[in-house]
This record gives C-alpha cells, structure tokens and sequence, in this order.
C-alpha cells in the first residue's frame, strides 16, 4: 500500500517532523530532488535533534536513490557508464565505410559526423522510450507500456516497422537502437533507462521528498506507489503558499541586482549570517558575473555553487589549446591563446622564450601558415631564415613538434604519454596555483577513465583521441570544494527544497522560471504530436517549492538580452523598494556636493555616509595618491642627464640647433608628455596583434613607384600628359594612353626589385612580401585608376621635385621634412602635392582659427619650407588620397581636365595667400591663408622656446577626450583633474578609513 503524505503544517515542517522522528533509525533514508538538496538537509538535520552526527549517505538524490534501491533484474550486467556510450558513438560515426545514417545527419554533412556525436549519445538512453512510442500508435493503442508482455507483443510489429518503415528518421532510430543493443549484449553491459525494474524491498524505509518535479518520475511512480517502505512526500499545492507568490519589477537588471545586493545587506545587519542566505539564478552563466561584481563591490562574501565544463577553466584549456596549434597550422592566435595562458605553470626559462616569440611573430607578420601551390608554407621558419635565433628556432620546434604528437596519438595512453613529456618539458608544477593543479589533476582522471575504457572494451577504438578528448571536456562539469563560507549562489531548480532560512530568486520571468518536462524532445513537434506524447510542465511546482519558505522573488523588465514579463502563477506584482539614504555608493557623491557646505546644510539637503566598503577606501586612496601636485606640472622638466641625452635625439648634428619638422611640432602639441615619451623614452604601444598586412607597408609601395612614375617626367623634362576624358576609359585599351606605359614600367621595375626597392633597410616578413607580391594585379589597378584622376587636375604640368627633402636653417632651429610632389601648373601656379593611402586630415585642422590653434602642421611647413629654400612662392597645396582616388586642396583652387570636378566647389571656400576679397558676409569672400603662415611661426617660436629651456608643463586646456584617446594613458602619471577635486581630496580624508 503507498504512504503519501501532501498536508503542508508550515514552513518545511513536514521534512523537519519526518527528520526528527526517523533520524535515529538507521535504516531510514531521505530521497530528494537533488544532491544539493539533500546535502543541504543532511547538516540541518544535525540542527533538529541532539544528534552530533550523521551518515552521510542516508540523504540521497533522486537520480543516485534509482540507480540503487531501483536496481535492474539483470544483475549479471554492467550499467553502461556515460562516457562508454560516447566512445561507442564515436567509433560508430568514425568506423562506417558509408554513412550510418540517411535523416538524423544528412549525407551531405557525413564527413562531419563525428561532430554530431554528443547529440547522438544523448539519444540513446530515449530510444527504449521511443521504440514503445512508435509500437504502440501503430498498434491504434492496442498495446499498453504497462503491459508485462509489452515486449513479447511487440517483437511482431517491429518486424514489420523494419520491412514497411518509410520514415528515414525512424529507421535510422531503429537502426540505432538495434546497433546499441547489440553492442550492449556483446559486452555485458545494460542500458539503466531502458529497464523497467521492480522496487526491491531491502528492509529499509524510504522518504521520497518532491520527486514528482523531477523530468521521469512518471517512469517510476506505479513502482513507488506500490512500494510498501517507500513515503512519498508530494510538492505543496499552489493554494497553500499563495501569500509567498509575489514578485518584484525592476526596470533593468542592474537596478535588480544592486537592490537585491542591499536587501542582503540588510538582512545580515538584522542577524541573519550569511550562510543562511541562498540566491537561485535563472541564466546563470549571464547573471553570475554581475551579480558576484555587485556583492564583491558591497564587501558581501558568497560561494559560486554550480560547476562547469572543464574546458571552460583556464588550466583546462590545455588540451583544446593544442589541438588548435595543429588545426589551425600553428597561426600566431592559436600560439598566442596558449602561450598567454597564465593559469599554466610555465617555467621561468620558458616564460622568457615565450615573450620573445611573440614578439618575433608581431614583428615578422607571422599569422598564418599558406599554402603555395600544393606545399604547406610554414610562416615561423620562413621568418627565420631572414631572422635567425637559435633559442627561439629549439623553442618552437620542440613545441610544434609536442603539439604534433598530441594530435597524432591513435590512443588515451598515447595522449597520456604525450602530456607528462610536455610537462616535463614546459611546465614547473612547483609554482602551479592550487587551482590549476585541480583542474588539470581531474582532465587526467578523465583521460584515465578514458584509457580504462579503452583497454576494458579493445573494440571500440576512436581514431582521434585527442579531438574526443576535448568534446568529453566541453561536457564534463567540474566545481572545486570552496574554502570561504558565505552567501550560497545556485542555478535555478538547484536547491529549492533547501533548508535556506531566506531564498532569492532573480530574474524570475515568464520564460527563465518555467520547468517543462519534454520527453524525447529530438523529435519535431508534429511528429511527438502523432507519437501521442505530452510534455509535463512542473513550473508552478518547482515555484511552490522555493515557497515553502521565506522568499524573495524578482524580475527585470528589461534584461541584460531580453526582455520578460512577470511567470502567470505570482499573485502580485510589487513595485520596488525605495532606496534613498541606503546605498553607500550613491551617498558617496555627496561628498563631492557638499564641498563648503556648514554640517547643518550637509546633513538636511546631503545624507552622508557613516563608512565606506573596501572598494571604496581603496579607490580613494589610490586617487590622491596618484593626483599630481599642481606645482609640479607647472615646473615639470627632465634632470639634467635625461634633457642632454634628449638633446642629442632632436638636434641637428652639425650645428647643434633643434631639428623641427611637422611631426615634431604635431606631437609636443598634442602633448608635452606624448612627446617625450615617443621622442626620448621611445615607447611604444606594443600589441600581441598581427595583420596579414600593416597598412604603412601599402603606403611605403605607392609612394616608391609613384616617385619612379615622376622622375621619368622629371628628368625627361616633359609635361604631365592628359588622361582620356572618356568616363569609361579604364574598361579600354590602356597601351593608347600616354601615361600608361610610364606607370607601366614603373610599376614593374619597383616589383621586379622588391622588397628592397621599397623597404631597403627593413627585413619585411614572408608573408607581407607574398601578399604584395600576389595581389601586385590589384595594386596597380589602385594606382592606375588614381593617376589617371591626378592627371586630370595636373595634366600639362611639370614635375619640379618628388620625395625630395629640404632643410631650411634658422637662427635658433632647423627646418626640415621631405615633400611628396611639387609642380608647376601650365599657367606658372605651383602646387605641393602629399599622397595619403586613405583619408586626408580635415581642413579644418589644418587651418587656424579665430583663436589662433592648429592642429596639423603637415602643409602649411611644407610651403613655408620650399619658399625658404627655392625662393619660390606656392600657390597651391593638397592632399591626394589614392584609395577612393580624390584631391582636396588645402590652398587654390583647381578644376579637372572636363570642367566637371571643381575644388573647392563653392568659391567662398577658397583659401588664397593673398586674398583680393576680404567681405566676410558675401559668397565670394576668401579665406586668408595668411593667418594661418603667421600661427604656424608662433607655435614654431613656442616649440623651439620651450624645448631649449626644458619646459615640457601641460596645457590645463588639454580636453579629457584627448587624454582618453592617448596611446600613453597606460602608463602617463598624469591624472584627469576636474574643478574641486582638490577639495573634494582633502573632503574624502575626514571619512572614516
């Protein structure tokens, strides 16, 4: 006879009442949803009695309490561990000549399969399930599941499903099926879901607490109902806890979590420890990082209580790590995802090679392996015949050749092999953290099980170890025993049973709190439907359970990447609490509001805060601490050693006076510290990145063969010729042109002399010197098309100069920089032309305005340069980009050779040397280039002024967004100071610290 109890007497009083009667009989056990749950009341129940101990295996989870009281007739059999049946999966998918299957992996995705093979496990143990399903509805409902000659009536009509079946994804089902029966039969083995065992009565008495929320309790329950030593505890009804279904609505996650965050602090400032406290969250891997961010900030300690994959550990990544070394033909990602991990226990000698190869693998662009032709191109030793380094030549070939034996392994024991030599090799255990030593101690013991497995059972062999091995991690969880104590943080459905004197349930919406129960959820909808099978929506039980005690519910309407409404089975919706006056963080802006305020006016209009977290006293201190002092940016300078050295760097050497160039100016006003630090410290951004091809290298090519291109008119002294007006004239013969075969030629005697024509004092990678070499077609075509535009503007013109350099000396400076192209117009107007690869600096910048500022220096010295040392006035000046070929003048005007293009199109835009027209309220006014000769002196004076008398003191007028954007900000001592920080300083010191 069954013995159910339902009543509910008060809060878990009926678990309580059944603890306290049966403790004591050591043949009672406790059955409940999960093991945390059970574990949980394991230690309460030391609470309950006088008892100071308990055995630990008498409370028991739902799943463990099947496997042993529930136990098979077949007692000769093994029960098939989980990971044999993905082995047994694997060599199924790998060892088939032809494909297993036609439907479930389609024939086109075949070479595939092994990639399909955890969701091909994850059927096995339903295929039981479905065989009886399919039986029985085309039986038209004859036979019955709870049939004792279920099977033996059924032998015929799966006979006949197997001649008759046109559902490829049934027969492959059944296909299935058979092929894991027979394999269980060869090996002595059972199927434990496939099994419909009795309850065997073996004297000892079972309390099953809420197993109707688990996902097969309907499997089970005529065996436990009938069973006499077995008490069914059912979950509360929803009536009974009606008054604990209520739900907060938060606007957003983050007001949710910060608000949840004081609620527990206010529940441990009213006794509560924080052992009592348990928080369940639903998506937990999205909510988990910010929730345990927002407690760690508010000083609230806490235990992560849910596991996860092995491979999701940083130590853990091992194994996943070198198989992308092969897969991906040891690219610099791959090397880099390895090298950088530092939760392996590299040794020291090894740390260093590993700094210097990356570096080497950033300098030589080696990014990826390339194929050429039919022969692997191995990019590293490629690199290292232009750039020889015996340490680091033995450094990855010993890694590449570990890395290859990893993948080569054709067994476990193999691959167990292959990881204590690299460990030997690469790794010093003696400085491993504890939980790297974890981590990687449990991937052995799976290997172990691995090699176990693959010695017990020789027939099932896989024939990549190492890609199984990393698939068997990725689903193998993993959660290491927490030393601290605090509030407990469980996935949702984990503990709700649990004896916790307060639950909290987060983000509790519609869809994240709703428990449904799919049996043999593979199968599409309609076909489930025709199969006759329901699902089992536990949702309002698994809620009336967190119920049963005191909890808290609560929900955003706006999530961190959805959005959701309240589950249909709360009672009422609450609007949130009010936190004004209680967040320390909030109250921490006062400080700064209050600045001379009386203590009247800060207490009424400002609450201020009795204590600070340790964040916050941190943050603070750190703050003033870094804050410079006022008087030292005023007077800052270099010693004395540092300024001569710095001397040396920016002077000329002949006459000892200071070299000045554009960039020199561009990068003191831009920052006296960004100065220094680029011209004298020399620093420099360094980035683990590598690109297929930097994007100077491009600009260095055209600018070699667009020289070559002009010296030929130079030295031939011929005008610039006229490119065709036709618009479709590049689709056209090219040789008829003029200026092609120039270009022509140009192009080639540049390419047939690379890299050295271009880079002559450089080593350019293997790499970049293929791609430029493979995609040369492309490149000219780039050039061609940009020429002929420039020719458009400039044709009939005569090349004065190209790439020539000038240095024009002053009384206290030198003035210097090379120039791209100048020539003379046929109508004796000269124009200096700087090339750009892409965008061109704005006009604006390189103007100034009304208050005198200029930002880029580039043209204005150029033209201040070649009339210095020509003797010649300049008349125009542009910039000419060559990708998305354009010109935009800088000064003059200039239209092509159709009378189409205008630059500058409206003549109010027109910047002249000289201007004839100074109305400023007409559309023919000019803009005076004059002004803008006369702020580039000024900001030359400045610069030489300063420099000469070590003055290198910030500019207070230097914007935030400037600071922000600095490639120095890493390491500048400067901070950011806005107006009453000092005082607000000098405010925080009187804080309780």
């Amino acid at each position: 006879m069954k013995n159910q109890i339902t009543e509910k007497k008060s809060e878990y009083q009926i678990i309580t009442d059944i603890l306290s009667k049966t403790i004591k009989n050591e043949d009672a056990y406790f059955v409940f949803p999960t093991e945390i749950t059970a574990k949980a009341w394991a230690e309460k129940s030391l609470f309950l009695t006088d008892y100071k101990a308990v055995e630990l295996d008498r409370f028991i989870a739902w799943d463990t309490f099947k496997g042993t009281a529930i136990r098979s007739v077949k007692q000769d059999r093994v029960s098939i561990p989980s990971l044999l049946r993905k082995l047994f999966v694997e060599n199924l998918l790998e060892n088939t000549e032809e494909p297993f299957f036609k439907a479930l992996i389609p024939e086109q995705w075949a070479d595939l399969a092994p990639s399909f093979s955890s969701w091909i496990s994850s059927l096995l143990p339903q295929l039981a399930r479905f065989k009886a399903h399919l039986v029985k509805n085309l039986s038209e409902g004859s036979l019955n599941f709870e049939n004792s000659n279920f099977e033996k009536q059924s032998k015929e009509m799966l006979e006949k499903i197997a001649k008759t079946e046109t559902d490829a994804e049934n027969r492959d089902l059944l296909k299935l099926e058979n092929t894991y029966a027979q394999f269980l039969e060869n090996n002595g083995l059972f199927e434990p879901a496939w099994e419909k065992p009795p309850f065997h009565n073996d004297g000892k008495s079972y309390y099953v607490f809420f197993a109707d929320i688990t996902s097969d309790y309907a499997e089970y329950a005529s065996i436990l109902e009938n069973a006499e030593n077995v008490t069914l505890i059912a979950s509360p009804s929803k009536e009974s806890v009606l008054e604990n279904l209520k739900i907060i609505a938060y606007e957003n996650s983050r007001e949710e979590i910060r608000k949840t965050a004081l609620f527990i602090e206010e529940l441990l400032d009213t006794g509560y420890t924080s052992s009592e406290i348990a928080i369940h969250l639903p998506e937990m891997e999205e909510l988990a990082p910010y929730l345990m961010r927002e407690l760690k900030l508010r000083d609230i300690g806490f235990q992560l209580r849910a596991g996860k994959a092995l491979s999701l550990y940083g130590a853990g990544t091992f194994f996943s790590s070198m198989k992308r070394l092969v897969d991906e033909e040891f690219s610099f990602d791959s090397l880099k995802q390895i090298l950088l991990n530092k939760n392996l226990p590299w040794k020291t000698s090894v740390e260093t090679l590993i700094n210097k190869l990356l570096n080497f693998g950033v300098k030589n662009n080696c990014l990826c392996s390339y194929k050429k032709k039919t022969v692997l191109v191995d990019l590293w030793e490629e690199a290292f015949k232009i750039d020889y380094d015996e340490s680091l030549v033995l450094f990855y070939r010993s890694l590449k050749n570990s890395a290859t034996q990893f993948a080569k392994a054709k067994s476990f024991e193999a691959l167990k092999k292959n990881y204590f030599e690299f460990r030997s090799t690469f790794f010093d255990m003696e400085v491993c953290s504890e939980e790297s030593d974890l981590i990687l101690s449990r991937c052995i013991t799976e290997l172990l099980n691995c090699i176990e497995l693959e010695k017990s059972y020789p027939s099932i062999q896989v024939k990549n170890p190492l890609a199984f091995f990393c698939s068997h991690l990725d689903t193998s969880e993993y959660l290491a025993q927490q030393k601290t104590r605090g509030v407990a943080i469980f996935p949702y459905k984990a503990a709700a049973a649990a004896p916790y004197r307060q639950h909290i349930v987060l983000n509790a919406g519609q869809k994240q709190v709703s428990v449904l129960h799919q049996s043999l959820a593979f199968l599409l909808k309609t076909k489930r439907q025709k199969l006759s099978i329901e699902d089992s929506n536990v949702s309002e039980k698994m809620l009336a359970l967190y119920s049963m005690g005191q909890v808290r519910f609560s929900y955003s309407e706006k999530g961190l990447s959805h959005y959701s409404l309240p589950h249909t089975d709360f009672q009422n919706i609450l609007a949130p609490e009010k936190i004004e006056g209680k967040d320390i963080y909030l109250l921490e802006q006062n400080i700064f509001y209050t600045q001379g305020e009386t203590e009247s006016d800060k207490k009424t209009a400002y609450p201020q805060a009795d204590f600070l977290y340790k964040t916050q006293k941190d943050g603070f201190a750190n703050w003033i601490k870094a804050s410079p002092q006022e008087e030292k940016i005023k007077t800052f300078s270099l010693d004395n050693e540092s300024y001569e050295k710095l001397l040396t760097t920016i002077s000329d050497n002949e006459t000892n006076v200071l070299r000045v160039s554009a960039t020199h100016l561009k990068d003191f006003f831009f920052c006296p510290l960004f100065f220094l630090f680029s011209r004298y410290y020399e620093l420099k951004n360094e980035r683990l990145e590598t690109s297929l091809l930097a994007p100077v290298y491009l600009g260095q090519l055209y600018h070699a063969i667009l020289k070559t291109f002009f010296i030929y008119y130079k030295d031939k002294d011929e005008a610039l010729p006229e490119p065709p007006k036709t618009k479709n004239a590049f689709q056209e013969n090219k040789t008829s042109e003029a200026y092609y075969p120039v270009l022509e030629s140009a192009f080639k005697t540049i390419m047939d002399g690379f890299p050295k024509s271009v880079f002559p004092n450089e080593n350019l990678s293997p790499l970049s010197q293929e791609i430029i070499l493979n995609q040369a077609p492309a490149f000219f075509k780039t050039l061609d098309e940009a020429v002929k535009i420039f020719l458009s503007y400039f044709y009939n013109s005569r090349v004065l100069e190209t790439e020539a350099w000038h240095e024009s000396k002053e009384e206290k400076h030198l003035l210097l920089g090379s120039i791209d192209l100048v020539v003379e117009k046929p109508n004796s107007e000269i124009w200096i032309i700087d090339f750009k690869t892409s965008s061109p600096p704005s006009t604006a910048d390189c103007l100034a305005d009304e208050e005198g500022r200029l930002e880029n220096f580039q043209l204005p010295l150029y033209i201040r340069l070649f009339e210095k040392t020509k003797n010649k006035r300049v008349d125009g000046a542009a910039f000419f980009t060559i990708n998305n070929p354009a010109i935009s003048p800088l000064i003059g005007y200039i239209e092509d050779n159709e009378g189409k293009n205008k630059k500058p199109y409206y003549a109010k835009n027109i910047v002249h040397r000289n201007p004839q027209n100074e109305e400023s309220n007409t559309d023919k006014a000019e803009v005076n280039f004059n002004e803008t000769m006369q702020a580039l002196n000024k900001y030359i004076e400045d610069y030489v002024e300063k420099v000469s008398n070590n003055i290198f003191k910030l500019d207070t007028s230097i914007p935030f967004t400037q600071c922000a954007a600095c490639e120095y900000k890493k390491v500048c001592r400067t901070t950011y100071r806005v107006s009453g920080d000092k005082k607000a300083s000098r405010g925080l010191i009187d804080l309780r610290f």
